[in-house]
């Protein structure tokens, strides 16, 4: 899994707002993403690929584990064995299901939205959590009117399309955001 600035998805941007407001209110926060570059970002320190030993210590340091995506599964395992909390934070309708997040695993599931919440099957304690976000961290000084627009220029979220639109369109704007 990966976290910014590397990472610029939507569901690991989410995150970061979350964690760089904690840490603006005093909380510590650490991230533990096998893909990251290890440091501090905004605040929040990073660390990548480590040994079984150094995540161990990490969940051992934690008061609470939040966890999204492909890291879920081990995590909830982790928690466990560390008697931590864990609170699974779902950014789509299906992901309790497709991680398996049962009620023995999380204390707490965050949805991004009302609609995901209404559209899960989840029983158990839960809470709306519409991501933080800093406005002036992504204001542009000159917006273009009549570009075509794509928001998150990750491969994931459909990159390709646009970069082939602006091959094929060169006097067209396009916009990358």
């Amino acid at each position: 899994s990966g976290y910014p600035p590397a990472c610029l998805a939507g569901a690991e941007l989410a995150l970061h707002g979350l964690l760089t407001a904690m840490v603006d209110r005093g909380h510590a926060a650490t991230v533990y993403a096998s893909r990251a570059a290890p440091g501090e970002y905004d605040g929040v320190t990073v660390v990548g690929a480590a040994s079984f030993a150094d995540v161990a210590r990490l969940y051992r340091a934690a008061d609470v584990v939040l966890t999204h995506l492909t890291a879920t599964r081990q995590a909830c395992g982790l928690a466990r064995v560390h008697r931590k909390p864990l609170v699974f934070w779902a950014h789509f309708h299906d992901q309790v299901r497709v991680y398996r997040v049962g009620d023995r695993d999380a204390k707490l599931v965050l949805f991004n939205a009302d609609w995901v919440r209404a559209a899960t099957r989840w029983r158990g304690p839960s809470l709306v959590l519409h991501p933080p976000i800093d406005g002036d961290r992504y204001r542009v000084a000159r917006p273009e009117e009549g570009a075509v627009t794509l928001v998150n220029l990750s491969r994931e979220k459909g990159s390709d399309p646009i970069y082939a639109l602006a091959e094929r369109m060169p006097d067209d704007r396009i916009l990358g955001v």
